[in-house]
């Protein structure tokens, strides 16, 4: 049986070259939910007013992500793992392996037509029951630049609700794929 990841990361902003990684959350088949947040990883810098220093959350999401044999994220292919490489060779870790990884972005794109690609449109028209939660950028604001905790855990549920959507997302289009087993995924 394959290990499979559910990925997704909230980042301060989306250039990773000007931005840090705030939370990630994994669905893990073999671990269930993990949540790592910067304010606990790197709790030190943190607290100090010091909020660029990622250097522990990205190497802990690698090291967790290198546990599994696929990684699943929407958009992954274009943010999330480059996104995570971009602050690991900021920070000198060793590279990230090239991951097997099922984008349910780019399949939507291959396979399907629809208007958008967004992971709101494919939940909306799935019909799933869980769903992406809005955020205002006040609350980013507040959790990057004031240090303020409750913002943080705003971000935090945030991260959880997308990643329980990816994963039905995920099953839904699963059988899309022509190949996922140990060698990879196809679409």
């Amino acid at each position: 049986m394959l290990s499979t990841a559910v990925l997704d990361l909230e980042t301060s902003t989306l250039n990773a070259d000007e931005a840090i990684l705030l939370v990630t959350c994994i669905k893990s088949s073999e671990l269930g939910m993990i949540t790592l947040r910067i304010d606990d990883t790197d709790a030190y810098w943190w607290n100090q007013g010091l909020r660029g220093h990622d250097n522990i959350i990205a190497a802990r999401t690698a090291e967790l992500l290198e546990q599994h044999d696929v990684i699943v994220a929407h958009n992954g292919m274009w943010f999330d793992i480059p996104f995570l490489r971009t602050r690991l060779l900021k920070h000198r870790h060793p590279a990230l392996p090239n991951l097997k990884l099922v984008d349910p972005c780019a399949v939507l794109r291959r396979k399907f037509r629809m208007k958008s690609n967004s992971l709101n449109a494919i939940i909306d028209h799935l019909g799933l029951k869980d769903k992406k939660t809005p955020l205002q950028m006040s609350v980013w604001v507040d959790a990057v630049l004031n240090g303020n905790r409750a913002s943080m855990d705003k971000i935090v549920k945030h991260c959880v609700k997308d990643v329980k959507a990816l994963e039905g997302v995920f099953n839904a289009v699963k059988p899309y794929l022509k190949q996922l087993d140990d060698r990879g995924s196809a679409l």
